[in-house]
């Protein structure tokens, strides 16, 4: 069998396993989505809104979409080269994909690579990942805060479980950004209970905020751990079941809790700042209008609890996070087709290195061939310059 074809049929069991494991994490999501009430679990989903795909018809539609991209890539790059064959791979991905309601949608794996395209041009949000998780995070929460179809529906979802938004509330907030709202009328919508209402607190005692604060913080921590846990027990199974032994079990365990702890408090604090900034406006400025300039450098300071996280951490989040940043400017100004067409050009032509949803659908090393041409140069220029010193050590 032809090397494309074992390749495209590796993509597709993949992108199956993967939603074998979906599958499995939506059911132990069950419990946190249960505490939501019944009309807003399908929050995310805006009014007139086609129903939700079938498991079967999206596993179907996902895998002819990956491994058809595949395929295409490596039957036109023999043919044409790398980069007609990288901008043809696309039109599987936009055939198939372009569903909203797939979790591997064509304008999610857009924004995802243009994001990462974006953060390797800029070399400051490289070296300073909570300036570009501040950016992400005013994007995101901002423009989710503005319109329902800005960002994708499972990211959504997601806000509307562990950020323990209705869509009461939600419009609410709404109706304040438009309307004539001061930052005084936010107060009933800061810190909610999961069981409806909010922590209350007194708009002229500071104090009452901060034991507000302290306790939606509690509450939602104590929600959130149990999430980690089971994320983070994957890395103990993997290490039972690879009998690797360079590291103690209870050393691995202690870093799970550790980590467990360490995202839980990065997740709950993410959630809890983005309140907390509006209470302080609330308490400065009662009587100024809201505007959405001003709401979104707001929630871009709720990036702070990154610091929490390890380094290597930050810079993971940051840049997934960078997905979540580009995709409501792509959807509001029309730009996933323009936006895959440059990325996967730029990443064909080595301008910035290919990013790993598009090196996996072409199944390509980290190190593509142009980015292998140029380190074969400069190890070249290298070695000259070290045979010229060496002659002119031997001369003297």
């Amino acid at each position: 069998m032809f090397e494309t074809e074992k390749t495209t049929l590796r993509n597709s069991a993949y992108v199956g396993t993967v939603f074998a494991v979906l599958s499995v994490m939506r059911r132990m999501r069950q419990r946190a989505r249960q505490r939501l009430a019944k009309g807003d679990r399908a929050e995310a989903s805006p009014p007139g809104a086609d129903p939700p795909l079938g498991r079967w018809e999206e596993m179907a539609k996902s895998v002819a979409g990956i491994g058809g991209a595949t395929q295409v890539y490596g039957t036109v790059k023999g043919i044409a080269g790398r980069e007609v064959a990288a901008v043809a791979s696309l039109a599987p991905l936009r055939y198939f994909l372009d569903d909203p309601r797939l979790k591997l949608s064509y304008k999610f794996l857009v924004a995802f690579a243009t994001g990462q395209a974006v953060v390797q041009l800029v070399p400051a949000l490289q070296k300073h990942p909570i300036l570009l998780m501040y950016l992400s995070t005013a994007q995101l929460l901002s423009w989710w805060l503005m319109s329902c179809r800005h960002l994708p529906r499972d990211y959504q979802n997601f806000l509307y479980v562990y950020g323990r938004i209705s869509r009461e509330r939600l419009l609410g907030f709404r109706e304040l950004l438009f309307g004539s709202g001061t930052w005084k009328d936010f107060h009933p919508w800061i810190y909610p209970k999961a069981e409806g209402g909010h922590h209350e607190f007194d708009t002229e005692k500071p104090l009452t905020a901060v034991r507000a604060c302290a306790a939606y913080f509690a509450e939602h921590l104590t929600n959130t751990i149990p999430f980690y846990l089971k994320v983070y027990l994957f890395r103990i199974v993997y290490f039972v079941v690879s009998g690797k032994k360079d590291t103690q079990l209870h050393t691995q365990a202690v870093g799970v809790v550790k980590d467990v702890l360490r995202s839980a408090c990065f997740l709950s604090g993410f959630c809890t700042s983005a309140y907390t900034y509006l209470a302080f406006c609330l308490y400065l400025f009662p009587s100024a209008q809201s505007t959405p300039l001003r709401v979104w450098l707001m929630m871009g300071l709720a990036s702070l609890p990154l610091l929490v996280e390890t380094p290597s951490q930050q810079r993971t989040i940051a840049s997934y996070c960078a997905t979540f940043g580009a995709y409501p400017v792509l959807e509001h100004f029309d730009l996933f087709d323009p936006a895959a067409v440059v990325t996967t050009l730029l990443a064909a032509a080595g301008n910035v290195r290919t990013p790993l949803n598009l090196r996996l659908i072409w199944n390509e090393d980290p190190k593509t061939d142009t980015q292998k041409a140029a380190l074969a140069k400069a190890a070249k220029q290298w070695k000259g310059a070290r045979r010229l010193l060496k002659r002119t050590t031997t001369s003297k």
